[in-house]
């Protein structure tokens, strides 16, 4: 497991190698099994704060395209939660932090 900061916006990734360590996590965070059921290409899950900037994603992809997908979920409703639309800026702030997710991937 790799944690990715989604700095300068809220929370943090934490980004799985399999579908067993999304479970592993997710049991580790929560105490209990995860209830989600999981895709083979990618998932991504939300684990809420008490405040947005304690969000915590579960990402895993099987493939750079899966998981750039999941990243987009998750930088959408992060972009969501702070009121900031991602077409603002021709999408640049959105776009880059897409990419640099990719990068630290």
């Amino acid at each position: 497991m790799k944690k990715l900061s989604l700095r300068p916006y809220h929370g943090v990734i934490y980004l799985c190698k399999s579908h067993d360590e999304v479970r592993k996590q997710y049991k580790k965070l929560l105490g209990v099994d995860c209830p989600h059921e999981l895709s083979t290409a990618g998932q991504y899950i939300k684990i809420e704060g008490d405040e947005p900037k304690d969000a915590i994603w579960l990402v895993y992809g099987s493939k750079k395209c899966y998981l750039a997908h999941e990243y987009c979920h998750v930088l959408l409703q992060t972009f969501g939660t702070l009121g900031h639309d991602p077409t603002v800026g021709d999408g640049e702030p959105f776009c880059y932090m897409l990419s640099q997710l990719l990068l630290e991937s």
